[in-house]
């Protein structure tokens, strides 16, 4: 066996898996810039905007469990799977270039991301699959942080896109990404489903062992203490994640004296605490690597102190008074402020420490999910939790605004919608006890396979 040629496997997978997450982003938010036009000429009204966001990323949510079922019970090819579902998208954004109505319009919108449902369950199990261990929490980091530049990216160019050669044009161009997205799956060499657990020592991609998943053992996975506490530490996890990225840019505008491009811009900088999150990842697994136990320990802490952080941050009281819309002023009025009034620097360092200590976060309980879990059985417990998760952010954004109509004011609310982290702390002290009994349970099972 040619051990370069498995590191060069395995690189170029993950690079794949991470393009295909970054055009999943892309194609999720791509319309944005885009809804005052199709306000004005294709007759949508707020609320079918709210129901084409709203509804694409709940179709996307949902269908992850169908993705995942046809992928693990029915052993097919993850790559085909991943290869299908982006040509499906490309397929239903190509026909939307020609719609007219609104409705029809929403509908193939929707119709595109319940397709590409199977990108973050089958990502998830094939990044399993090709990193030992001792590796995935930096893995899961680098997804994450790497494929979010979709989001950005496909405001950027649907913004550049709409001025030059007008509307049509970028849903002709997000079709093509998603067609680029159908070749690059078909592409990927697909490891074999538990590869990187049992340490095989024969071929990347050929496994003479494969095994898929029943409705008996779904059922199992649902009555396992330590799936159902990270389902729950999840569904806790992503109540402050959702709150401040939905509720911190209003924030910023409405009690930090700002206008929407300052926001974009002061989060921006002070976000980039998440790349120093990527160097974390790397020091958890290296403790990791010593004791298993500690991985989940860390995550009490990096809960705890993610609490403290954001919560001082938004407790500080200081105005930015910048209300320019050029990017680039903004970036040099702002940098300036900070560096020049040290409260502010503080204040900006808070956020920043805070995106530090909570980036690893989400890679840790994918981590501790995949070692706890059976190859096959990885795609559908992500896909539950990732539905579980979805009702969770849903009913976080609307609570923010309840409160913020009851208080008067929407700093509080979002600092009271900031605690589940605290509660989530103690999930993970629990999650700790079993952990490595649990691990230990599947590796003795995988091992059996290869025996």
């Amino acid at each position: 066996m040619n051990m370069n040629k498995i590191g060069i496997n395995k690189s170029l997978t993950f690079i794949q898996i991470i393009f295909l997450f970054i055009i999943l982003n892309y194609n999720a938010y791509f319309l944005v810039p885009s809804f005052e036009f199709m306000r004005e000429y294709l007759g949508f009204s707020d609320t079918l905007l709210g129901f084409l966001s709203g509804g694409y990323l709940f179709a996307n949510g949902l269908s992850t469990l169908i993705w995942a079922y046809i992928s693990e019970a029915r052993l097919k090819s993850r790559k085909n799977v991943l290869s299908i579902s982006f040509l499906l998208a490309s397929l239903f954004i190509l026909i939307e270039i020609f719609a007219r109505s609104p409705l029809f319009f929403l509908l193939l919108f929707i119709l595109a991301g319940f397709s590409l449902g199977s990108v973050l369950p089958l990502g998830f199990s094939i990044i399993a699959d090709i990193f030992v261990s001792e590796e995935r929490t930096q893995a899961y980091t680098l997804w994450y942080t790497f494929g979010g530049f979709g989001i950005s990216l496909g405001i950027a160019i649907s913004s550049i896109v709409i001025a030059i050669l007008g509307f049509r044009f970028t849903l002709l161009i997000d079709a093509l990404f998603l067609l680029m997205g159908s070749v690059l799956s078909w592409l990927i060499k697909e490891p074999v489903r538990g590869w990187a657990d049992i340490g095989l020592k024969t071929s990347f991609s050929r496994y003479a062992i494969e095994f898929s998943i029943s409705m008996k053992d779904i059922k199992l996975l649902l009555k396992n203490k330590i799936n159902l506490l990270l389902i729950f530490e999840g569904a806790l996890q992503v109540i402050p994640d959702t709150v401040i990225l939905i509720w911190g840019f209003q924030f910023i505008m409405r009690d930090l004296s700002a206008s929407s491009v300052v926001a974009l811009v002061y989060l921006s900088i002070v976000g980039t605490g998440a790349f120093g999150g990527i160097l974390l990842a790397r020091v958890v697994d290296k403790i990791y690597a010593k004791n298993k136990v500690l991985r989940p320990l860390m995550s009490v802490i990096f809960c705890l102190l993610s609490a403290l952080f954001f919560i001082s941050f938004f407790q500080s009281s200081f105005e930015l008074d910048i209300y320019d819309t050029d990017i680039f002023t903004s970036f040099f009025k702002i940098t300036e402020k900070i560096l020049s009034n040290s409260y502010i620097f503080l204040a900006s360092l808070l956020y920043f420490m805070g995106k530090f200590v909570n980036t690893p976060l989400g890679p840790i309980k994918e981590s501790v999910l995949a070692d706890i879990n059976l190859p096959e059985h990885r795609a559908i417990i992500k896909s539950f939790m990732i539905i579980i998760e979805l009702v969770s952010r849903s009913i976080s954004a609307l609570l923010v605004g309840l409160l913020s109509d009851l208080t008067g004011e929407i700093r509080m609310a979002i600092i009271y919608m900031l605690s589940p982290w605290i509660l989530a702390s103690f999930i993970w002290i629990i999650i700790s006890h079993d952990y490595e009994s649990y691990y230990n349970k599947a590796r003795s099972e995988l091992e059996k396979r290869i025996k």
